[in-house]
């Protein structure tokens, strides 16, 4: 298992440095015995300067039967609830609202750790204090989230950080059971690890090799008639490295046992190989047509 440190340390890489070099403070003050310890203090330390500068606020799409017009009215909802009979009408509008659906996945992540049982009781106080702070903002169903989605602004920058620790813990730690109930891993699931490994790498060569340009690019078939059902695959490189007069292609692969045997087999080897044989000839035509 990679040691906690060594996350940390992945982490500010893998999100583009929003975690700043002064909160390496952290890693001083706190031995942190599992990955749960050091995503909670973070979000902690987030989500108290979320709270003294104060939350973002949006418009929230708002239906309610009303005794006045606001909004739009809902012709086709007020007579099916027969509204008008209590002197009423349905009507749609915007509220304009710090129940925004990012302040919404943040009490719901700290909600959910409350009862994750490798949170020691510290940390659960801290939470308890911080959720009194969101009374007016709905908890949210965390497997309905479209991450990707989220985008972020010049108002809501300052979001960025939490988020990714809150979609982390909840695509990467926890896992929902058929009954409801949630079950938390003592690490970070392969997949979700992978993901952040390959960030992780991409980041610190864009960081720490400034001559270098380094990119993650999409590859083009390069095909004379693109089909029309539009099934192919999306060829992509993990990491390419581009000097003056040479360009490295790196494939990054995380295993959580790295010296497994089975990680080398033959037939690993092999479908990796497989792999550059379609990439690299693709690579070199693209190359060519961009020159």
């Amino acid at each position: 298992m990679i040691p906690i440190r060594n996350v940390y340390y992945m982490l500010c890489y893998a999100w583009e440095n929003i975690l700043k070099q002064e909160d390496e403070s952290l890693l001083d003050r706190e031995a942190f015995d599992n990955i749960y310890h050091l995503l909670s203090s973070i979000l902690i330390q987030e989500v108290t300067k979320l709270i003294k500068s104060g939350f973002a606020r949006g418009y929230i799409d708002q239906k309610e039967s009303l005794p006045i017009v606001r909004g739009k009215i809902d012709l086709n909802n007020t007579l099916k609830e027969q509204a008008l009979i209590r002197k009423q009408v349905i009507c749609d509008y915007d509220e304009f609202s710090d129940n925004i659906i990012m302040n919404r996945i943040i009490k719901s992540t700290m909600e959910i750790l409350l009862i994750c049982p490798r949170v020691n009781k510290k940390y659960r106080t801290t939470f308890k204090m911080l959720l009194r702070n969101f009374t007016n903002i709905d908890s949210i169903d965390l497997n309905s989230i479209h991450w990707s989605r989220i985008a972020y602004n010049r108002n809501n920058k300052k979001y960025r950080l939490i988020i990714n620790i809150c979609q982390l813990i909840n695509t990467g730690l926890i896992v929902k059971e058929e009954k409801g109930s949630s079950r938390f891993r003592a690490f970070i699931k392969d997949r979700a690890m992978a993901k952040l490994y390959e960030k992780f790498i991409l980041n610190f060569y864009k960081y720490e090799l400034k001559d270098i340009k380094t990119s993650s690019p999409l590859i083009n078939w390069q095909l004379d008639e693109t089909p029309r059902d539009n099934l192919l695959p999306v060829m992509k490189t993990d990491i390419e490295l581009e000097g003056k007069d040479k360009k490295l292609i790196i494939d990054t692969k995380y295993y959580a046992n790295a010296l497994s045997k089975s990680n080398f087999s033959k037939t690993k080897t092999l479908n990796y190989l497989a792999t550059y044989t379609k990439y690299l000839p693709m690579l070199k035509m693209q190359n060519m047509k961009e020159r």
